[in-house]
């Protein structure tokens, strides 16, 4: 099994299409045995700004859902996010 995901989706913010992207996710466990999820998104068509926040809901055309925070915002390239934990998701995710 591989700790590298690559592939296209759509990030959300309220319900509301804030932009295509496309990500790469990587796993890991930590010391506890949990799951750490990691990635980078690139936001395409050109988007330069997110919307207001950091937290998203990104939609994939894999068919699952990955709530997200983008820890560092960048005017090109790939974005890094960290995957909110279920107690961290907020309902604004989308």
């Amino acid at each position: 099994m591989t700790d590298l995901l690559e592939g296209n989706g759509y990030l959300f913010q309220e319900d509301r299409l804030m932009a295509p992207v496309r990500y790469r996710i990587r796993w890991s466990t930590d010391g506890w045995g949990r799951t750490v999820v990691e990635g980078e998104v690139w936001p395409r068509w050109g988007v330069r700004k997110l919307g207001q926040g950091r937290r998203f809901m990104m939609h994939t055309e894999s068919g699952f859902s990955v709530p997200l925070e983008v820890t560092a915002y960048r005017s090109k390239g790939w974005m890094p996010f960290r995957r909110l934990q279920r107690e961290e998701a907020v309902h604004e995710v989308g």
